[in-house]
């Protein structure tokens, strides 16, 4: 990058969470992500999985999955989650990670079965999908988030009314229904909270980052 997230940009507030999940073709004999984990090892050059992109949060998910539980995974990145979801409906990829906000309507349709989630707690939306953790996998837990941020020199001032009003809004009902809708939760942050979080994710990631060989340059 050509700048520093910590020195160049204050942050402002943490925008909605979302929940990552591991999901592969309703035709797919693979039950579990147990299931699936075997059938990669067993054949490791048609382990792949697709993402929205090169270098994205589900990227390097797949990564630390892969560094954890000590099966090789090839990483295919599309440009965009539709064409993922095109991929995984067609069966043109084993698997995918993705946001499950993007295959909830899919996995009720029947098309994709989603195996398990990546967070803390297994995802409101879906009670019945059980996390890594839950699985015995020992790993960092990850959620997609986003943020907003402002150039560095903002007055503190002008930084704290911008939080109040996001804040605000994001507990509005008929905003926290919408993101319902998306998968999301909405969550309330100061500017320090969004800059701890920034920092401790970025050691979180940067080994996955390394064993990826991806670069932004």
């Amino acid at each position: 990058m050509g700048y520093d997230p910590f020195t160049d940009l204050a942050p402002v507030a943490k925008l909605p969470t979302w929940e990552l999940g591991l999901a592969v073709p309703a035709s797919s004999p693979v039950r579990s992500l147990q299931d699936f984990l075997a059938w990669a090892k067993a054949h490791p050059t048609a382990a792949f999985y697709g993402t929205p992109s090169a270098g994205s949060i589900q990227h390097f998910l797949g990564v630390s999955l892969s560094q954890t539980t000590g099966v090789r995974m090839e990483h295919i990145g599309y440009k965009g989650a539709a064409e993922v979801i095109t991929a995984l409906v067609g069966a043109q990829i084993p698997a995918a990670i993705l946001n499950i906000g993007e295959m909830l309507n899919l996995q009720q349709a029947g098309k994709v079965r989603i195996l398990a989630t990546f967070g803390s707690q297994r995802a409101a939306e879906l009670p019945d999908v059980p996390t890594a953790a839950e699985l015995g996998l020992r790993m960092d837990t990850a959620q997609g988030w986003g943020g907003i941020y402002a150039p560095a020199r903002t007055p503190d001032a002008r930084i704290a009314r911008l939080n109040a009003a996001i804040v605000r809004a994001l507990k509005e009902p008929d905003v926290r229904a919408k993101l319902a809708q998306m998968g999301m939760t909405p969550v309330d942050s100061t500017p320090r909270q969004l800059d701890e979080q920034g920092r401790r994710e970025l050691e979180q990631w940067r080994q996955a980052v390394q064993a990826s060989g991806f670069s932004a340059d």
